[in-house]
């Protein structure tokens, strides 16, 4: 192994856990931000204008969603943040642009969350204040207002860099090994929902719990069945498929029978060993009785091993 290679095992072995961190915390932000939402304000309102009249009746309650949403996003650009830089070392193929995309989107996505909110408050307390309470007018006050334009502008932006940026960095971790087939394939179908987010908005939040949990469990080197070698070499290395891990698991049965369990304690280790030392019986020992010191049998050992 390389010097360089060895430094970046190392590097990933101090930022491992703070990026296993950001992403269960992002992932419970995502799911817990909509849970909280749809507590505080129960059904959602239909129409423009009774959406405005419950935003400014739950405009806490909304704010505070918007704050969890925008501290997701951060930890996200976080987590993308480190697999970038894994990705990277190994398959430097990996466009630069993945990375800017990603500090683009996790910066300005949290600020937009958290100013929509504020700009949408400002307008529905306009709304209420006077005027017909119409749902016209309330798309006119929207259509009107610079700054839910500008805002909106830039949301889009954000959830597409992020987005674009997913869909590069999760590909790139498939093909390094960082990942595996089901895990970069769905990591990119949330790129694309993030994206788009008109055809996902609901969607996201439950995926996210889900990819981002399951990310900390191959960092945490919890994913079961062992993560991919690639984390271990600090090479591209294909991660394992089904076939492969069923062959390496049958490989590892057949070692346990011809071998017995290694998993024993050395205290185990220590009596089989004084076991196989014993004296040999010999027939005129059976006859005298003292076939009771026999030692056990290799069939016997096993078992008992197994226990």
């Amino acid at each position: 192994m390389t010097d360089a290679a060895s430094d970046q095992l190392a590097w990933e072995a101090r930022r491992r856990p703070f990026a296993a961190g950001a992403a269960v915390l992002a992932a419970l932000l995502f799911f817990g931000g909509n849970v909280y939402l749809s507590a505080a304000v129960g059904q959602q309102p239909r129409g423009i204008g009774q959406q405005l009249a419950v935003l400014d009746r739950e405009s806490t309650d909304y704010l505070v969603a918007a704050m969890l949403l925008a501290g997701a996003y951060l930890l996200l650009g976080l987590t993308l943040a480190f697999l970038y830089r894994a990705i990277k070392h190994r398959r430097p193929q990996l466009p630069t642009a993945a990375l800017a995309l990603t500090v683009f989107g996790a910066v300005v996505a949290p600020v937009v969350a958290v100013v929509t909110q504020v700009a949408a408050q400002d307008l529905a307390a306009e709304f209420l204040a006077s005027g017909p309470r119409t749902a016209a007018r309330a798309n006119d006050l929207r259509r009107d207002s610079t700054a839910l334009q500008i805002v909106s502008g830039f949301g889009f932006a954000a959830n597409l860099a992020l987005g674009v940026a997913m869909v590069l960095i999760c590909l790139n971790a498939l093909r390094s090994g960082l990942l595996s087939r089901f895990m970069g394939a769905l990591g990119v179908g949330i790129g694309i929902l993030l994206a788009v987010p008109l055809i996902g908005n609901r969607l996201v939040p439950l995926l996210f719990l889900f990819w981002l949990g399951a990310l900390a469990a191959v960092l945490l080197d919890r994913w079961p069945g062992g993560r991919g070698r690639a984390w271990d070499t600090g090479e591209a290395t294909p991660w394992p498929s089904m076939a492969e891990q069923n062959a390496a698991l049958k490989r590892r049965r057949e070692a346990l029978d011809r071998d017995g369990d290694p998993d024993s304690t050395e205290e185990d280790r220590e009596t089989y060993a004084g076991a196989d030392d014993a004296p040999k019986t010999t027939g005129a020992d059976v006859q005298s009785g003292n076939g009771a010191r026999a030692a056990p049998s290799r069939a016997k050992r096993k078992r008992g091993r197994r226990r």
